[in-house]
C-alpha cells in the first residue's frame, strides 16, 4: 500500500527521476503508471525490471522522454514495449555492455531496435552499447523526425559497425 499511496498523492508530477535503486522491480514500474501528468521518466541503476514492467508505462500517453541507465534483463520485450509509447520525442538506454548481453537477461537484437520504428515522433534515439545495428537503415526510415542518432561502437565484441552508406547519412544529417 506503500508505494501505490505516495504515487497516488503525486498525480501532478511531470518529471522524475528514479536512481540507485537496485532492488526497483516490475510492480514498481507498473505503479508509475499512475502519474498521469508524468513527461519525463529517468530510471538509472536499477535491476530486476523487464519488459513487462515498462510495458506498464504504456499508460502514460504524455510521456515524452524516457532514460534508461545501467537497468539489466531489458531485452527485446522491452525494447517492443518502450515501441509503444508512441509519444516519446527522446529515448536514451544506456548501460554497459552486460545491460545488453543475453548472460544478464538482455540480449537486445536487431528485432528489438526495430520494434522502436514505431515511435515516430522520436527526435533523439542513443542506444550506445547496443550491438543491434545491422540495419540502421530501415530504423531512421520510419522515424521521420529523427535528427540525433547515437550508436557506440566496441571492436572487440562487433567486427562490424552498421552499413549506412553515405546517401543515408547524408539523409540522416
Amino acid at each position: 500500500a506503500g508505494l501505490t499511496a505516495l504515487m497516488a498523492s503525486l498525480t501532478a508530477l511531470t518529471d522524475l527521476h528514479l536512481g540507485c535503486i537496485p532492488l526497483m522491480s516490475d510492480w514498481g514500474l507498473m505503479a508509475l503508471s499512475q502519474l498521469h501528468c508524468l513527461t519525463n521518466l529517468r530510471i538509472s541503476d536499477s535491476g530486476n525490471v523487464s519488459g513487462e514492467g515498462l510495458m506498464g508505462l504504456s499508460r502514460l500517453t504524455g510521456l515524452k522522454s524516457l532514460s534508461l541507465a545501467n537497468c539489466y534483463g531489458l531485452a527485446d520485450s522491452g525494447m517492443r514495449a518502450v515501441g509503444q509509447l508512441t509519444g516519446l520525442t527522446k529515448l536514451s538506454w544506456s548501460g554497459d555492455e552486460e545491460c545488453f548481453s543475453s548472460e544478464s537477461g538482455g540480449g537486445v537484437t536487431d528485432e528489438g531496435v526495430m520494434a522502436l520504428s514505431q515511435l515516430t515522433a522520436l527526435t533523439v534515439l542513443e542506444l550506445p552499447n547496443c550491438d543491434c545495428t545491422e540495419d540502421l537503415d530501415a530504423l531512421y526510415s520510419h522515424i521521420p523526425a529523427l535528427h540525433h542518432m547515437y550508436f557506440a561502437w566496441d571492436a572487440s565484441r562487433n567486427g562490424d559497425l552498421f552499413s549506412l552508406d553515405e546517401r543515408s547519412l547524408r539523409e540522416l544529417v
